[in-house]
C-alpha cells in the first residue's frame, strides 16, 4: 500500500439511502516512523480535530429524558475533579468549549488547527514509541489500576509489577544508555 493511500475495502461507496447515517467515509493509514502509525478517519458527521473552533463536550442524554449511560457520570468527576461542574453539565446539557475544557483539566492542551494537532500528536507518539514497550505497557496498566484505588494499594501493585518485570532486558539496556549519555531512542528495546 502506498503511503497515504486509503486501505482497500474501507471506503464507502458514497451511495446511501436518504437520511441514512454515514459514519465512516474513509480510513487512511500512514507509517510515520517505526512503531508509529497515523490513522486518519474522515467522518463528516463527526469532529476529528480538537481545536478552539470546533471542540465541545456535550452530554445530551438529559435532553432525551435519560441519565447518561455511557460512563460519563462515572468518569467525568474523576477527570475534572469538580462535582459541581459535572452536575451542571449533566443536568443542563450545557456545551463546554475547548478553553473551559482546558482550564478544568478535561483536555491536556488545545491547539490552533488540525495541522498543529497532527504534528504534536505524532511527536508524542514518537516519544512514546522510543521508550521500552515493557515500561510503557506497565505504566499504562498501573495508571488504570491505581485510578480508583487508594495510593497504598497502587504502590503495592506497581512494586509487585516491577518485581515481575525485572527479567526484561530493557532495564540494563536503559542503564547502559544513561551511562553512555544516550537517549531512549538509541536503545534497541525488546518487543512485547
Amino acid at each position: 500500500m502506498a503511503p497515504g493511500a486509503a486501505e482497500p475495502g474501507l471506503a464507502e461507496s458514497g451511495v446511501s439511502e436518504p437520511g441514512a447515517p454515514r459514519e465512516l467515509q474513509t480510513l487512511r493509514l500512514q507509517r510515520h516512523r517505526e512503531h508509529v502509525l497515523h490513522v486518519q478517519l474522515n467522518r463528516p458527521s463527526k469532529r476529528n480535530a480538537i481545536n478552539l473552533l470546533c471542540w465541545r463536550y456535550w452530554d445530551t442524554e438529559v435532553d432525551m429524558g435519560l441519565a447518561a449511560d455511557v460512563g460519563t457520570l462515572q468518569r467525568l468527576p474523576k477527570i475534572v475533579g469538580s462535582q459541581s461542574l459535572v452536575n451542571e453539565l449533566a443536568f443542563t446539557a450545557r456545551v463546554m468549549r475547548a478553553p473551559e475544557a482546558l482550564s478544568c483539566g478535561l483536555v491536556s492542551r488545545v491547539l490552533p488547527d488540525k495541522d498543529t494537532l497532527l504534528e504534536v500528536a505524532l511527536e508524542v507518539a514518537v516519544a512514546i514509541a522510543a521508550r521500552s514497550p515493557v515500561a510503557v505497557q506497565g505504566t499504562k496498566v498501573n495508571l488504570v489500576y491505581s485510578r480508583d484505588r487508594p495510593v497504598s494499594e497502587g504502590l503495592l501493585h506497581v512494586a509487585t509489577w516491577n518485581m515481575a518485570m525485572l527479567q526484561t532486558e530493557d532495564i540494563p539496556k536503559s542503564v547502559q544508555a544513561a551511562l553512555d549519555k544516550k537517549g531512549p531512542e538509541d536503545v534497541p528495546f525488546a518487543k512485547l
